[in-house]
């Protein structure tokens, strides 16, 4: 198995993205999954069956688009093939086993892209004002009969966000910009054609191991979600720290639009 590392430098990625930690939290992302797998596979598997049921409700199987395609842990990427005459994979980095995998599939395609359109400007000036949201990307395609976000809500403007604290007077502005994001998100999928399906976590809590709730936050700065579905619970920190061990779960959303 090739090293993370030697994965991390040969997987394309755009400097500003880079210097943002993109690629660093690519590469996180599939540590933690190797160390808490386990434990991830209940959400993951949720996930995939909430793809699976929008791809029921589809009438038509022309295109598919999944929006954080990321490691494909959590898109039925078979049943997405079988069942569509193209599916694109949307994110700003697909990493390099993920590009050995798709090259199975003919109808599968990787679309690099920042689908807040911010990235570069953020790291090139960030100073107030900060810039809008705005996707656009294939919402004028008729052919797209499902879009799948997937678990990339709240992620979407939090690498932003620790890059900005850290450079710009006020702190309000950057959780406006923030909360900007997941909106922009949020209204460019109920523009898409086609059926939708969301799964995004909106919330954090951390739980000590007496069970006692030490804190709970919003994972989307305060905005709600806006859409009623199934829920459940994300183990997305097993264990961490010292005893008597802290447990950090996420409350995960899955909704068909």
């Amino acid at each position: 198995m090739m090293p993370l590392w030697l994965q991390g430098w040969l997987t394309p990625c755009p400097t500003a993205a880079r210097r943002l930690g993109y690629l660093r939290e690519v590469l996180n992302i599939r540590r933690c999954w190797r160390w808490w797998r386990e434990a991830w596979e209940p959400h993951f598997a949720r996930t995939r069956e909430t793809i699976r049921k929008a791809i029921a409700r589809c009438p038509q199987r022309r295109t598919a688009v999944v929006i954080g395609s990321g490691w494909l842990h959590d898109v039925p990427l078979d049943d997405l093939a079988a069942a569509f005459g193209e599916v694109r994979l949307v994110d700003v980095i697909h990493p390099l086993p993920v590009r050995w995998r798709v090259r199975r599939y003919t109808n599968v395609r990787l679309v690099p892209h920042d689908i807040t359109g911010t990235t570069d400007a953020v790291y090139r000036r960030p100073t107030t004002p900060l810039p809008t949201s705005a996707p656009t990307l294939f919402q004028d395609d008729a052919t797209i009969d499902l879009v799948a976000s997937v678990n990339v809500l709240s992620q979407l403007p939090y690498l932003h966000v620790e890059h900005l604290l850290g450079r710009v007077a006020e702190r309000e502005p950057v959780f406006a910009y923030a909360r900007q994001v997941i909106r922009a998100h949020l209204a460019y999928l109920a523009a898409m054609p086609g059926v939708k399906a969301i799964v995004a976590d909106a919330a954090s809590t951390r739980v000590d191991g007496r069970g006692q709730v030490r804190e709970r936050t919003s994972t989307l700065y305060g905005e709600p979600f806006p859409w009623a579905g199934e829920t459940w619970t994300w183990r997305l920190v097993p264990v961490s720290g010292r005893p008597p061990f802290d447990t950090y779960l996420r409350e995960v959303h899955g909704v068909v639009l």
